[in-house]
C-alpha cells in the first residue's frame, strides 16, 4: 500500500522491474473484509458468510494480508460473521454472481471489502481456494456442524453431477 504519488512511482517501477510486467494499482478500500465459498454449478449455493480478522481487529481499515501475517496466528475467520443479516445476503448475491460471471465451476471463494459507508468491493475471485482444514472451508465444516469431509463430498458431487456421472 502507497499513500503518495512519490511511492506509487517507486512501487510501480519496482514491479515493472521484478516482475515483468506492467503494475496493476487499484483504490485500497479501508472497511471489513469477508470471504464467501460457493458450490454448486447450475444452482451454486453461497455458503455462510465469513468475517477476516487481523490481530483480533474486525473492522480492518487499513490492515490488509500479509506474507507474515499469513504465516503466523494473527488472521482469524470469524463464522458466523457478526455483520448484519441484510449485508450477509448481499454478500452471499454478490458472491454468486460473481461466481456466475467469472464462469466458475463447482466451487471457489470470493473476497469481498465493505467500505464505511457499506458498499461492497469484490476484491477477488479464487476459483481454486485452499483446501486446508486450516482455511475457509474447515472453518465452515465446524459453524455448519456437517464437518469438512462433508463439505469436500459436496464439491465432489458438484463436479460428478456437472460431468453427467451420477
Amino acid at each position: 500500500m502507497v499513500k503518495d504519488k512519490k511511492s506509487l512511482i517507486e512501487q510501480s517501477k519496482w514491479i515493472i522491474e521484478q516482475y515483468k510486467q506492467p503494475a496493476l494499482v487499484e483504490e485500497f478500500v479501508c472497511g471489513r473484509e469477508f470471504t464467501i465459498a460457493i458450490i454448486g454449478n447450475e444452482n451454486p449455493k453461497a455458503l455462510p458468510v465469513i468475517q477476516v480478522q487481523i490481530d483480533g481487529i474486525l473492522d480492518l481499515n487499513e490492515l490488509f494480508y500479509t506474507n507474515a501475517r499469513i504465516r503466523s496466528d494473527a488472521i482469524d475467520y470469524v463464522c458466523p460473521s457478526p455483520a448484519p443479516q441484510e449485508l450477509q445476503n448481499l454478500l452471499q448475491d454478490l458472491a454468486i454472481q460473481t461466481f456466475n460471471a467469472t464462469e466458475c465451476l463447482d466451487f471457489a471463494r470470493v473476497d469481498i471489502r465493505v467500505d464505511k459507508k457499506g458498499n461492497p468491493y469484490v476484491l477477488e475471485i479464487n476459483p481454486l481456494p485452499s483446501l486446508s482444514t486450516d482455511d475457509v472451508f474447515g472453518v465452515l465444516g465446524k459453524s455448519l456442524g456437517v464437518g469438512y469431509n462433508r463439505l469436500i463430498l459436496d464439491i465432489l458431487n458438484a463436479a460428478i453431477e456437472r460431468y453427467g456421472l451420477q
